[in-house]
């Protein structure tokens, strides 16, 4: 399946991506991406897996290197920490398809929900019949970091 996730670290040191349907997030360093003589041996062995996820589609980083992913198969968003480790931040019925993902100036995470899969190959009726299609707003929690004297 094709690449359906990008997105780059606040430092353009990486390229983050990922196809809607594989369980795993890669990333390649950025400089390798742009680099019109990096062979395609070069770029195959440059990608990393950074982690393992479910079915996502929308995707954004935050300034401390957390991605936030589509949960598509659970309706959910969820946060890969820089560690791989996946937390679930939101979850409901209402979260269709979530897509779109972008953080405003103060922080909070927007993202649309296109109900894709109750759009693709229906009628207008069928359409309609499941709007709206929403936008979504919320604040992500800090990440509880463990203090490294106690461990």
């Amino acid at each position: 399946p094709g690449v359906d996730g990008l997105v780059l670290d606040a430092s353009n040191d990486y390229l983050y991506y990922a196809s809607i349907s594989a369980d795993k997030l890669y990333r390649i360093p950025y400089a390798d991406v742009i680099d019109a003589k990096a062979t395609n041996s070069h770029l195959s062995s440059a990608v990393e897996i950074v982690g393992e996820k479910t079915m996502t589609d929308g995707m954004a980083m935050d300034s401390q290197g957390n991605i936030y992913l589509s949960d598509l198969e659970h309706s959910a968003i969820v946060r890969m920490l820089p560690n791989g480790e996946l937390q679930t931040l939101l979850k409901s019925a209402s979260i269709r398809w979530p897509d779109g993902f972008s953080f405003g100036p103060e922080g909070y995470l927007y993202f649309t929900c296109s109900s894709l899969h109750q759009v693709i190959g229906h009628s207008q009726d069928e359409i309609n019949k499941n709007a709206p299609y929403q936008m979504y707003r919320f604040l992500p929690p800090e990440v509880e970091v463990e203090d490294s004297e106690n461990i």
